[in-house]
């Protein structure tokens, strides 16, 4: 949304300097912010084009960062990491289960992004197919879960 790095992260004038830059740091984006023109007041253009894709997506944790709950409540993530790099992905994966003390629901394709959850839903043709412990789910022959870790390079 086109405005300040401020705007975007706290578009109610909620939070202190200190929560944004701690939100910024969390979210591995305080040296770009801090670097870039204006910091906190720098400006977010239309459709954020003058930030990565990469750098989109980690703007948007840090904003969910500080709206969280410290304990409870409910994350839920849409393919929030399929158009990133590995690295940034991993960023944003070890601060979810860092940083979030919730419940978690992830749509996903990556399979790595769901092997150390607690449990998995895999659907096929909108019924469920399966649903258990992804490590459970991997040690079986016959698992959609397990062919699906396969085809995309999890090694089983």
């Amino acid at each position: 949304m086109p405005g300040t790095v401020r705007y975007n992260l706290d578009p109610f004038s909620l939070k202190s300097d200190e929560e944004l830059w701690e939100a910024l740091e969390k979210a591995q984006l305080l040296p770009r912010i801090k670097a870039a023109e204006g910091g906190l007041d720098g400006t977010v253009e239309e459709g954020g084009s003058n930030f990565s894709v990469g750098e989109l997506q980690l703007l948007c944790l840090a904003r969910a960062l500080l709206c969280r709950q410290e304990i409870g409540g409910l994350l839920l993530l849409d393919e929030a990491t399929s158009a990133l790099d590995a690295e940034t992905d991993q960023i944003i994966q070890t601060v979810i289960r860092k940083d979030f003390k919730c419940t978690t629901i992830t749509i996903a394709h990556r399979i790595q992004t769901l092997l150390d959850y607690d449990k998995v839903l895999v659907l096929h043709e909108g019924q469920v197919a399966e649903y258990d412990d992804p490590q459970k789910l991997l040690k079986q022959t016959n698992s959609r879960f397990r062919s699906l870790a396969k085809d995309g390079g999890v090694a089983v």
